[in-house]
Parts: structure tokens; C-alpha cells; sequence
């Protein structure tokens, strides 16, 4: 660990960060917490454990094994169930559930409230496609993904966060009201559930390895030493989660009241976004 400096240290975690936070890591806090209301607490602090805790504990079980972990399956079950396993966990965090995931959501949020209904159609395949080809770019060489997603994507990312969040916690959108489902009677068993929405338990397998080869790259190559730099960069990458997560759940515990029950945590987000814009507005010009 004493190879890298703080600032790689801290450049994999943000990566880390960034490669987790992925769309349902966006969407499903503000719906969670728009569902909870006043028991938005409990809720979240069950959505973390699976959510946060889980993933970590994932990334320091890859990293412990050097990486390899598809030899680490193959040894500790037969080879036929871990190619059936490693088949089925590719297929859901890749092209079946994840990846269309991702830009679904992306467009929901940034892109449709700005497109008409005659536009819809071929505004959605021209940003998918530029979406995906941006996504390939970034993708194409692993070896990059630290300078391009934790030095530069991620600030980026956190910058824009941060200003949604400053202004919800300054100016609320309103109060938080009563819990409704699952959530009234027990919140933090709901939100227990909620977390493995995300799929970053299945995806610590293969983010694990992407982590373990960039570290390993800067010179880290003992078990131990990975081991510990791999779960000192997930630290940061778990508390920034978890300020993040809580901090959207924040948003959409005080939104029923304004924007009544939204259909998704995308639709929420964007009509948050439009108040908050429309405010901005108004006090700059």
C-alpha cells in the first residue's frame, strides 16, 4: 500500500465509485425515499447494507484472490456450474439487464424532458448511440479507466451532485409525509431488499478484477498489499455511496408532497431537477 501515493489512492476510489454508480444506483434511492417518508431512515440504512456493504465485501474478496477469480470459482465448485455461473452473471450485469439499464435511464433523466413526442423516437437512437459509442471509448483500453473515469469523469460527476444536493438540504422541495407499502410496517427490511436492485453485489465480481488490474499496474503486486489498497479505495468509494445514496433518498422522502407518487426514480429526478433549475433561474437572472 505505501507504493501508491494519496492521490492514486484516491483517484481508485473515485473510479470505483464511478464505475459502481451506475443507473439504478440513481434511480432507485429517490424512489425509495419518496415511498418511505417519514421512516426514510430505517429504509435507506437497510438499502446501504445491501447496496454499499455487500459490493465492498465482494471487492475485497476478488481482491484478496489476486484478481483471479475465475479460477477461485472453478476450484471451489465444479467447472460446468462456474462457467454456468459466470454465464448468467455477465448476461445480467451486461447486454440483458445492465447495460440497456444505463441508457434508459441516462435519456430519461438528461434527455427527454427536453424532446417533444414527434422527436422522441430519433432523439432516443441518436443518443443511445452516442451514449454507447462514448461508453466503448472509455471502455476500450482498462488500463486508462483511472485517469479517465477517477481523475475526470467522476469530479465531474460529484460537482453536479453536489450542487443538486446543496440546494435540495438549503431549500427542501417540502415535507416529508407518511410512509406507504412495505415501508409503513417494515422499512428496513424493504429497503434490505431495494439494495440488490442495484446489482452491484453481482458486479463486484467483475468490477473487483478491473479494480486489481489497475492497482496492479501501478506496482502493486502482493496479495496482501492489493488486499489492502483494494478495500482502503473502497472505503472512500462506500462513503461517498452512502452520502450520495442518502442524500437522493433525502430528495425524493420531500417530494411526494409537491410532485405527488412518481412512476419511476427517473421521472422523479427530472421534475426535481426542473424545480430546481427553475429556481436557479430565477436567482441568477
Amino acid at each position: 500500500m505505501e507504493k501508491l501515493s494519496k492521490g492514486e489512492l484516491i483517484s481508485i476510489g473515485l473510479m470505483m465509485f464511478s464505475i459502481f454508480f451506475g443507473a439504478g444506483n440513481l434511480i432507485f434511492p429517490p424512489a425509495l425515499g419518496q415511498a418511505a417518508g417519514l421512516n426514510v431512515l430505517p429504509a435507506m440504512v437497510g438499502f446501504l447494507v445491501t447496496g454499499v456493504g455487500l459490493p465492498l465485501l465482494g471487492i475485497a474478496a476478488i481482491a484478496m484472490q489476486g484478481g483471479h477469480y475465475i479460477e477461485f470459482i472453478s476450484r471451489m465448485t465444479r467447472p460446468a456450474f462456474a462457467t454456468a455461473l459466470l454465464v448468467i452473471l455477465y448476461l445480467t450485469i451486461g447486454p440483458m439487464f445492465a447495460i440497456p439499464r444505463t441508457g434508459a435511464v441516462s435519456f430519461e433523466i438528461g434527455i427527454r424532458p427536453f424532446l417533444s413526442e414527434d422527436n422522441m423516437v430519433v432523439g432516443q437512437a441518436v443518443y443511445t448511440a452516442l451514449f454507447f459509442l462514448a461508453t466503448y471509448y472509455l471502455a476500450l483500453n482498462p488500463s486508462k479507466l483511472i485517469d479517465r473515469v477517477g481523475k475526470m469523469l467522476t469530479p465531474v460527476l460529484l460537482a453536479f451532485l453536489a450542487l443538486m444536493f446543496v440546494r435540495a438540504f438549503s431549500s427542501p422541495l417540502g415535507e416529508l409525509i407518511d410512509a406507504t407499502g412495505s415501508y409503513v410496517a417494515a422499512p428496513f427490511a424493504q429497503g434490505f431488499q431495494d439494495g440488490y436492485q442495484t446489482m452491484d453485489l453481482l458486479a463486484s465480481i467483475a468490477i473487483g478484477t478491473l479494480v486489481v488490474n489497475a492497482v496492479r499496474e501501478r506496482g502493486v503486486s502482493d496479495k496482501k498489499d492489493l488486499g489492502r489498497v483494494c478495500l482502503a479505495a473502497g472505503m472512500i468509494a462506500l462513503t461517498l455511496m452512502s452520502l450520495v445514496y442518502g442524500s437522493l433518498a433525502y430528495i425524493g422522502a420531500t417530494s411526494a408532497g409537491i410532485l405527488g407518487h412518481s412512476a419511476n426514480g427517473g421521472q422523479l429526478l427530472a421534475d426535481a431537477v426542473r424545480i430546481f433549475f427553475t429556481f436557479l433561474t430565477i436567482f441568477f437572472f
